[in-house]
């Protein structure tokens, strides 16, 4: 694998950098939204799509149910997302190295699929079913992620470059810990979206193997003096998001099941469940993120180091009132004169 490139092989507008950090707030909007028409069960609170953005202002107050408002605020969200996300892909072909506008292009590309995706859940949701909707939200996870990519590479590389066995290693374990990221993510859609008995199994058992991986590459980093400066702060993230993601995990795995009820059964979850599994939700996406993030930080090309010169400038001779050839003069006598004593 090579090494990623670097902002100083054609500079980087700064704004780009802050527009990119502005669309992955806007997507940290959105993720929770999406969460909120799960927990709610608000998918299909309105099965017309696609709609305008300013659909909730025209429509009458009588049909403004919850569950409605929220379904239509997430769509509201997605289309902020979709147009920071077309500002960023124009922006990254204006003055940008040709990679990032490939990358910008390929954010933009994401957002408009997992936004056609999200449509055909509610178009096609008697067909597929709830599986659609999983699809939707794991998918959805992947793009926040591309997203925070977006925003590492545009920032200003690092200073310090790691060795190359550090950085497949670092490299390889990072890439560990977002795939099993990834396939816990998938367990827990297919705990919320779905009745199907092994969701919960799976999704426990994937929990412990998510804090194996992240310990074990906090670990890996912390032994090593250059990992620790060049990723130390990435992991530090990601170990707190995993901590607080536990316990999360635990309070809505006890509000779930605490009472050994069948799923389809369960009531309508109180105001402070739907908080702990929305957070639970935005939290896991998170974790993806901080881990795709380690890995660019980790195969990241430093920023080339400054050229230092041999000798004194001219305009430094000019200063001490010598010539440049009096001072090669003056050295090479001295020279002379140390030897012959």
């Amino acid at each position: 694998m090579k090494d990623m490139p670097h902002a100083a092989d054609k500079p980087v507008p700064r704004w780009l950098h802050y527009w990119a950090i502005l669309t992955v707030a806007a997507a940290v909007v959105l993720l929770p939204l999406g969460a909120l028409v799960t927990t709610l069960r608000a998918g299909m609170a309105d099965p017309v799509w696609p709609t305008t953005p300013w659909y909730l202002v025209v429509t009458p107050w009588r049909e403004l149910r919850l569950d409605f408002l929220i379904e239509h605020s997430h769509r509201l969200a997605a289309y902020v997302v979709g147009c920071c996300a077309i500002v960023l892909a124009a922006g990254s072909w204006l003055r940008s190295p040709r990679w990032l506008s490939w990358l910008g292009t390929s954010a933009l590309l994401a957002v408009i699929a997992q936004g056609v995706l999200g449509g055909y859940r509610v178009l096609l949701d008697r067909l597929f079913g709830p599986e659609m909707a999983a699809a939707h939200g794991v998918f959805g996870a992947l793009v926040f992620s591309l997203l925070v990519g977006v925003a590492v590479l545009t920032g200003r590389p690092p200073a310090e470059a790691l060795d190359d066995a550090e950085r497949r290693r670092f490299t390889r374990l990072a890439l560990l810990v977002a795939a099993v990221v990834l396939v816990q993510l998938a367990f827990g859609a297919l705990l919320r979206h779905t009745y199907r008995r092994i969701g919960p199994r799976l999704h426990l058992l994937g929990a412990f193997a998510v804090l194996a991986a992240a310990v074990w590459l906090a670990v890996a980093v912390r032994e090593s003096p250059s990992a620790r400066r060049r990723l130390g702060r990435s992991v530090s993230v990601l170990l707190l998001f995993v901590a607080v993601q536990l316990a999360l995990g635990v309070e809505a795995w006890l509000s779930k099941f605490a009472q050994g009820m069948f799923l389809e059964l369960q009531p309508a979850p109180t105001l402070g469940q739907v908080a702990v599994r929305t957070a639970h939700f935005l939290l896991g996406s998170c974790i993806l993120a901080a881990s795709v993030a380690t890995i660019l930080l980790a195969r990241r090309s430093p920023a080339p180091a400054a050229d230092t010169p041999a000798g004194p400038a001219p305009w430094q001779a000019r200063t001490l009132g010598t010539a440049p050839t009096a001072v090669t003069t003056a050295t090479s006598t001295g020279t002379q004169l140390e030897g012959t004593a």
